[in-house]
């Protein structure tokens, strides 16, 4: 079978401690703002509750959040997710709530990340990252060389 590592779950426990790594590595850098460093479960491990229901990130939210950040002004990012403004400040006044803070500082011009955006981004793109490499994983695993295009994410096999 073409990539049977990866149904073993081999390829999964890479990322996993690649992203594990990371995020040790941010966890150490902002010891002051006491984030706890987290260990990503694998296979082996009982499937723990980490979050409680209804707590689920909105993928969608994430990615916004990412383009505002990248783009540095509502506007801009509005332009180049092809939304209204407002629509887009909705969507990031939602994930600010879900998320329990605020991620970004309206108040100064450019906005400025407050430090929970600041650590949001952090994690936001490990999440991209995640997403993508899952995608492209599944994807290949029973299928021949072709170029993807999913979820945001692109690559050639």
């Amino acid at each position: 079978m073409r990539n049977s590592h990866l149904v073993r779950g081999v390829g999964t426990r890479r990322v996993a401690a690649d992203i594990t790594e990371r995020m040790d590595r941010h966890a150490h850098a902002t010891a002051e703002t006491s984030v706890v460093p987290l260990r990503l479960a694998t296979s082996d491990d009982a499937a723990p509750d980490l979050a409680p229901p209804g707590s689920d990130l909105d993928l969608r939210a994430v990615r916004w959040f990412l383009v505002l950040v990248d783009a540095g002004q509502f506007r801009r990012a509005a332009r180049r997710l092809n939304v209204s403004q407002p629509g887009l400040s909705r969507v990031i006044s939602a994930l600010e709530r879900r998320v329990g803070a605020e991620l970004i500082d309206r108040d100064t011009r450019p906005f400025a990340l407050t430090p929970e955006g600041e650590i949001m981004a952090i994690y936001g793109r490990l999440i991209q990252q995640l997403q993508c490499a899952a995608l492209r994983e599944v994807a290949q695993a029973g299928a021949g060389p072709r170029r993807r295009v999913a979820g945001g994410c692109r690559w050639d096999d």
